[in-house]
């Protein structure tokens, strides 16, 4: 065996506001990848946060403070927080969210709403939208957040109800849509194309970002982020009105979303030998079944990558990387420790690896990364740690994750202290 492949709702809404510019990479069409380039990241390890590093150690413990504050102060305010028996929430809300929210993060964006469902319920989103590597904080906060009876917490905008779709998309972004139509399809890259039809539409960025929003509206910030691929808007005479027309899009997403799932393998990645494991990584996308046909290359550096679009047994896909000298002179020799890589992590039932990229330099110094699917961190450390030790690998190599919102998470395999150097893999 070989590892020769390379890889490259005006009624609806309370109050929102955020810290930053909402705009979200796949709002519009997506583009070429450009060039590659190497990034220092933009937050600390949150997921993978090493006690032992006294900068990481405090930004964990002082996050952690500043979360136990704010919902300390939220529940002594909750009442005159509540969008249900409020009546000056545009003066209190604000300021409030201002000084203990925007502390944690000045990324995090929020909104209060009444629940459509139940006037007796508020529901505050607190959600990362531009930012997804924010989410393992966002996750521990709810985590952290009072047992409220008359408060729902969550990190993700709720879908809209049907009938409401129309007041929703004005109130958020000022845009009137009369009438809709939308055609969904899986895409090569296990995300669900969707076009939609409009006689409201133009033929501009701003009509795919609008486009975007209704989904958002429609299937709720968790599907539209996940598992959205690419937007049009198309201008075009239709007449089925939103509700229809919503409950129509919201089933036909769904389905196909379904679809994929069904799609994946019922086991780990560990399970599936070196003639299966093409059946889900190097198969190249057949146009009319696409399906059954899913090139991973092709995704694996998408902006707003997600394992669980392609697993649904808890594999993580990740990459060993390493900027130090190893003793290779040429790819042949590289495959041994790929091949003993590959068998402990299967033997243990721990993960596999994939594909590697390989670069020799001028001087026959000998650079690599290897793609691999982690079903279990904890047991994979010490393997991979042990393999780098014994070709006496002292710094300089890491687990670097592909999911969004472990974006910028890292393990350092060898003593390393300072974070590794990220792949921009934005559009």
């Amino acid at each position: 065996m070989a590892l020769g492949i390379m890889v490259v709702a005006a009624v609806l809404i309370a109050l929102k506001f955020q810290g930053i510019d909402e705009k979200k990479a796949e709002a519009r069409p997506e583009a070429e990848s450009k060039a590659e380039i190497s990034e220092t990241p933009k937050f600390p390890r949150w997921v993978f946060n090493d006690s032992s590093i006294p900068e990481e150690a405090a930004y964990k413990a002082e996050t952690l403070a500043k979360i136990d504050t704010f919902w300390r102060e939220f529940e002594k305010n909750k009442d005159s927080l509540n969008p249900n028996t409020s009546k000056n929430m545009s003066e209190i809300v604000p300021p409030f969210m201002k000084k203990y929210l925007s502390d944690i993060n000045p990324y995090i964006m929020w909104e209060l709403k009444a629940d459509p469902n139940d006037k007796n319920i508020a529901n505050f989103t607190i959600t990362a939208e531009s930012e997804p590597a924010l989410r393992p904080i966002l996750k521990t906060m709810v985590e952290r957040a009072p047992k409220l009876k008359e408060w729902r917490f969550v990190n993700y905008l709720p879908p809209f109800k049907p009938d409401e779709i129309f007041d929703g998309l004005k109130t958020k972004d000022n845009f009137k849509l009369t009438a809709f139509e939308t055609k969904c399809e899986i895409s090569p890259k296990n995300k669900i194309d969707i076009t939609i039809y409009s006689p409201d539409f133009e033929d501009s960025e701003e009509a795919s970002t609008n486009g975007y929003r209704l989904a958002e509206l429609v299937l709720g910030e968790e599907n539209a982020e996940r598992w959205a691929g690419r937007f049009r808007s198309v201008k075009r005479a239709v007449t089925k009105d939103e509700k229809t027309a919503s409950i129509e899009f919201s089933k036909s997403f769904s389905a196909l979303k379904q679809t994929i799932l069904a799609n994946l393998p019922d086991k780990p990645y560990f399970n599936y030998d070196w003639q299966q494991r093409p059946k889900y990584f190097y198969v190249v996308p057949n146009p009319k079944n696409p399906k059954t046909s899913v090139d991973i290359n092709m995704c694996i550096d998408s902006p707003l990558f997600y394992s669980d679009r392609y697993s649904k047994c808890g594999d993580k896909f990740c990459y060993l990387v390493t900027g130090e000298k190893w003793g290779f002179k040429t790819e042949n020799d590289i495959i041994p420790l790929l091949d003993q890589m590959d068998k402990t992590l299967v033997d243990t039932k721990c993960g596999i690896t994939w594909a590697h990229n390989l670069t020799i330099g001028k001087n026959g110094e000998c650079h690599f990364s290897v793609d691999m699917c982690i079903n279990d961190i904890p047991k994979a450390l010490p393997i991979l740690k042990k393999l780098v030790a014994e070709h006496k690998v002292t710094r300089n190599t890491f687990l670097i994750f592909r999911d969004a919102d472990w974006r910028f998470e890292w393990i350092s395999l060898t003593d390393d202290k300072e974070a590794p150097l990220f792949r921009n893999g934005e559009d």
